[in-house]
Formats: structure tokens, C-alpha cells, sequence
């Protein structure tokens, strides 16, 4: 329509522009005005030039008394009179509340049929308007659907300016809907920024996937769980509008930040009431601490890690490598009477088990001294994702530390004999047809337990592991503690072992030295031996976690280097390295080298 509130009226343009278009003038543009007599300084108010007969440069001697309000003049009038500077013109002014609302509604009134130009205006003159009055326009506004009417006609790219409007809008309702849009909006801005970064390697390809599957989760949360505010008995209440806003903004934000796609469950959990199903905010502060002590590339391949209400048997969580999705479900989330999160073994605040070690102070200030439970079930769960994704082969070899073997049909019978195998065989049979079926009773013989492993027997060192098979979650639970408690894994994995070793070598050495009789001796050799091979495996297994999953030789190696570089002596070094060999993984490196020399 061109410049609104002047048509084709030629005339309502100056008379050059006019001219300058073909338009012939019916009249000639009228003389300049003549050159002015009146000195400047005597323009004051209404008054004329001096009186005859005075000097033009001479101004009168006082100057007059200040009018006063002529009762018989309009308001107007005298203002002016007493040099009260001229009210706006009508047009200059905002408009009201009311000419807002009429104008929005015209543009609005074609419903889905809006056009997107129009739903821009309408925006446009809405955010006009004061603060205040934006609440007030809006509610006038959604009380016959003009609020949806405009958002949907606004095109997806201009969605995140109703921000302002957003803000200020009180009624819950209506907030909501513009929330919805303007998170949408946010989401959409932020994670294709972050895609926009990235560049063509395996890592970045893989990344970009992830947020982009993020990006669309997003979409889809958003929506429902305004959907779901609004079909609650009552509508859409302030309070849990509120607590969703903040919950779905920090959850962006570590999306965001650690390029992970964290998703939910959609519905209510069961019985009356239900709640929804989300990552509260205390379990995405738990996930977001548990993310940033991560090694970045251990989080990578993880497709999603979805919030659930019941996991089978009680579960607290899963790790399904098919689809690449870690799931968490209540039970890893337990809470007291408190209603905070418990901490590790489920257990109250005061638990001790589950301090953290080794952490940073902002960790610790954020966190507590006690990481919580949840923080150890998703650390145990990236711990089975790492051993299928990040570190091929670590697991057969952690598993072989401790003794399992996997042996044919024909090297077993070599082993354990025809009727052992037998049993074996029998057992087997049984816990595949018991309902539900069951895992298989190992049976052991010479301190080995067997169980069948398809058209294989697996054995392992029961003598060792009298409470059962070793299996990928002694990987994963030393993943976690690892990470989490450094200090008390250095000590779980090589100090009581080495210690209990040295205690069964001083026992049997002494039965030597009273000359017990040989049936002792050899009691006292067996354990010797017993605690020697728990040792050796223990060791083992320490050092694939520290070196092969983590990498951690590698990271003292280049500390080293930059602190001889910066001065530090031989024995300084030596003193690092031997404080090194009780942490895991290449940031607590990197929290020893920040101490300095003096703190080894």
C-alpha cells in the first residue's frame, strides 16, 4: 500500500516531488518570503517589533510582565499565551489500549486466513504499547482467539520477537501460547547456531546428527507439555507454568552446551493425578554435572537420553546400544522425605558413600560434597556405552584380567570332563525354559564356575568372585567410581589387595617359622596364592581403566613435560607422577598440575 495514511493523492506530496513526477501545476510555487526586519531578540512569546520611534538594537527596559490566564479563552489559547510549549497532535500521541486492540483485530479478523504481512503488524503495534498495557491488550485479544490467530500467521522466522510480549503478558494462558512460540523459536536459533559450527569430520557429522535429533525432540516437548498445561482441570496455573519455563530453559541450555539430546517419556504416570513424565530440575542439574566431568567423546553416539517413569524389574536405568539410548528411569531418582534427590546407595544426605573426590570447587558448590544417586546410575550407564562405542575391545580384555575365559565344547570336556559338561549342558536347559526364563546356575569345579555361551562355555574365577560371574558391570561401576571417586578406587583396586597379599604372605611365613604341619602350609600357600592372583587381576583392571579407556598415561606424560618445561625439578616430577598413579582420568591430571610442586 505504500507509505500508510497517504494514498495517490499527488498533492499530498511537496510540490518538487510532484513536479519531478510529470504532474503538472495548475498554479506557479509561491515568491520567497521577503528578508525578515524584526531583530531575532525580540521574538519573545507574541510580541511585535519595538514600539515606533525605538532603536532596532535596543531592547525595551524591562521586559513585560508574564499574561495571565484570560478565563474567556480556551485552555489551549492560553496555554500558549503563557508560553506552555503545544499539546502533540492527535496522530503524534500513542495510541490507547482500545485503538491498539481495534486496529490488531482488523488485521486479525480473516482467522486462518491472516495473512503473515498482517500478523507482523499486528505484533508490531502490540509491542508499541507500554508494558502494562501489552497485558492488557493481550487479554482483550485472546478472548476471541486473536492471540493464536497472530502466531500462527506469523512466519517461524520472526516467532522469537514476541519475547517482549511474552514477558509482559500476565494471563497464564496466553503467556503459555506465546511461550510455546518463542521457545520454539529459541530452540531453533541456539542449536542451529551450534550446527552452523560444525564441519565435515566423522565427529562433527556425528554431532551434527545428534542436534539436530535434538532440535526436533525439542519441537515436539515443547509443544505437548503446553498441551498439557492447558488440558489440566482449571487451565494453565502461573506456578507450574513458571516451573516449566525455567526446567525447559536449563534443559536447552545442556543440550546445548554438551551436544546431547535429552528427551522424555510423553504422558502421565499412572493413577489419578498422574505427573508428567520430564527431567525435573534437580535431575538435569545431576545430568549437566555429570555430562561436564565426562570426557566429551564418551558422550558422542548417545542418541538420546530419555526420562521414563517404570523400568522392567525395578530397573534404575538401561543402555540399549542398538538405539543408542540411555534411559532413566524413577527409581534411579529416588527422593526423601525432604523431596530432595538421594545420594549414592539411596541412602539420606548424610551418606558418606558417595562424596566426591577430587572434584572442582564449583562442582562442589553447585552439587554438594555428595554426588547424588542419579549422577552415579548415568555415570554407570555412559560406562556401558563407552565399552560398546568408545573402547573396542577393552571389555574382553577387563574381562580376561579377571580370569573369564571362553572355551569350545571340546576344549571344555578337555577341561571339567564329559559328566561336568553334562551338568553344564542340563542347567543351561532348564533356565531357558523356566518362566520367566532365568539366567543359568554356574557350576563350578576346581574354583572355576562354567555356564553355556551359545555353542561356547564361558568360565570364570569363582574362587575370586564367589558372588557370581564378573560381567560388564564390574567395567561400568569402575567407570563411574573412577570419575567420581578417584582416591577411593585407587584404593578399592590396589591397596587392599596388595595389602591383603602382604598379610597372607606374613601369615604363611610365620606358620613356616613355627614349623606347622604341611597340611597348614599348603592351606597357607593356597591363600597366599589366592590373594596374589586378586592383586595381579585387580592391578590389571586398574590400569585399562586409567590407560586404555581414559587415557591417562598419555595425560601425565604431557603434564610432565609442561611442568619440567616451567622448571620443576627431577624429583618434583617423580613425585607428580607417583601422585598421578592414584587418579583416573586426564582431568584430575590437569587438577594436580594446577596445584603446583609444592602441593605433591
Amino acid at each position: 500500500m505504500g507509505v500508510e495514511g497517504i494514498g495517490n493523492n499527488v498533492s499530498a506530496y511537496p510540490s518538487s516531488k510532484a513536479s519531478a513526477e510529470g504532474v503538472k501545476l495548475e498554479t506557479p510555487p509561491p515568491p520567497p518570503p521577503a528578508p525578515r526586519a524584526t531583530p531575532p531578540q525580540y521574538e519573545s512569546g507574541f510580541d511585535a517589533a519595538p514600539a515606533a520611534g525605538a532603536t532596532a538594537l535596543q531592547p525595551p527596559s524591562a521586559p513585560p510582565p508574564p499574561p495571565s490566564p484570560d478565563p474567556s479563552l480556551k485552555d489551549e489559547v492560553n496555554a500558549r499565551r503563557m508560553g506552555a510549549p503545544l499539546a502533540k497532535p492527535a496522530e503524534n500521541r500513542p495510541a490507547s489500549v482500545d485503538d491498539t486492540v481495534k486496529d490488531v483485530e482488523k488485521k486479525l479478523e480473516q482467522g486462518p486466513f491472516t495473512t503473515p504481512a498482517d500478523a507482523v503488524d499486528a505484533m508490531n503495534q502490540l509491542k508499541k504499547l507500554p508494558p502494562e498495557q501489552q497485558s492488557e491488550a493481550l487479554d482483550k485479544l485472546g478472548k476471541k482467539g486473536n492471540v493464536s490467530t497472530m502466531i500462527d500467521a506469523l512466519p517461524e522466522a520472526k516467532r522469537g520477537e514476541l519475547e517482549p510480549l511474552m514477558k509482559n503478558a500476565k494471563d497464564p494462558a496466553i503467556k503459555a501460547r506465546l511461550w510455546e512460540a518463542t521457545q520454539t523459536a529459541k530452540a531453533t536459533d541456539r542449536i542451529n547456531s551450534e550446527i552452523s559450527k560444525l564441519g565435515t569430520s566423522p565427529a562433527d557429522l556425528e554431532k551434527k546428527a545428534t542436534l539436530e535429533r535434538t532440535l526436533t525432540a525439542e519441537k515436539a516437548e515443547i509443544r505437548e507439555e503446553v498441551q498439557f498445561l492447558r488440558a489440566k482441570p482449571g487451565g494453565v496455573d502461573k506456578a507450574s507454568l513458571a516451573k516449566m519455563m525455567e526446567r525447559k530453559d536449563l534443559e536447552l541450555d545442556i543440550e546445548v552446551k554438551h551436544g546431547v539430546n535429552l528427551t522424555n517419556e510423553t504422558g502421565v504416570r499412572p493413577g489419578a493425578g498422574g505427573t508428567k513424565i520430564v527431567w525435573e530440575k534437580d535431575e538435569l542439574e545431576a545430568a549437566e554435572r555429570t555430562f561436564s566431568q565426562t570426557p566429551k567423546a564418551h558422550l558422542t553416539q548417545v542418541h538420546e537420553y530419555r526420562r521414563e517413569d517404570v523400568g522392567a524389574g525395578g530397573r534404575n536405568a538401561d543402555h540399549s546400544p542398538n538405539n543408542g539410548t540411555i534411559r532413566i528411569f524413577d527409581n534411579a531418582c529416588k527422593r526423601g522425605v525432604d523431596g530432595q534427590l538421594l545420594h549414592q546407595k539411596g541412602q539420606a544426605a548424610g551418606d558418606i558413600g558417595g562424596t566426591r573426590e577430587l572434584s572442582t570447587p564449583e562442582l562442589v558448590k553447585k552439587g554438594g560434597a555428595q554426588a547424588t544417586f542419579l549422577e552415579w546410575t548415568l555415570q554407570h550407564e555412559l560406562g556401558h556405552h563407552v565399552h560398546d562405542f568408545h573402547a573396542p575391545g577393552v571389555l574382553d580384555k577387563y574381562k580376561e584380567a579377571m580370569e573369564v575365559k571362553v572355551q569350545s565344547r571340546d576344549e571344555a570336556l578337555t577341561t571339567i570332563g564329559a559328566t561336568e559338561l553334562a551338568k553344564v549342558d542340563a542347567e543351561a536347559a532348564a533356565a531357558s525354559s523356566a518362566s520367566p526364563p532365568r539366567a543359568p546356575t554356574p557350576v563350578v569345579v576346581n574354583g572355576r564356575g562354567y555356564v553355556r555361551d551359545g555353542d561356547k562355555v564361558r568360565s570364570y574365577a569363582a574362587d575370586m568372585f564367589p558372588g557370581g560371574e564378573p560381567t560388564s558391570e564390574y567395567f561400568s561401576e569402575h567407570y563411574n567410581q573412577a570419575i567420581l571417586q578417584p582416591e577411593s578406587t585407587a584404593k578399592e583396586y590396589l591397596d587392599v589387595p596388595q595389602k591383603a597379599a602382604a598379610a597372607a604372605r606374613a601369615e604363611r611365613d610365620a606358620l613356616r617359622a613355627s614349623g606347622a604341619s604341611p597340611a597348614d602350609l599348603a592351606k597357607a600357600d593356597a591363600k597366599v596364592a589366592l590373594a596374589e592372583r586378586e592383586a595381579t587381576t585387580w592391578k590389571k583392571s586398574y590400569d585399562l581403566m586409567r590407560n586404555d579407556v581414559f587415557h591417562t598415561d598419555t595425560a601425565v606424560d604431557a603434564a610432565a613435560a609442561r611442568l619440567s618445561a616451567k622448571g620443576a625439578s627431577p624429583e618434583q616430577i617423580d613425585a607428580f607422577r607417583k601422585r598421578c598413579e592414584r587418579v583416573s582420568t586426564p582431568d584430575q591430571v590437569a587438577r594436580l598440575e594446577a596445584q603446583g610442586p609444592l602441593a605433591w
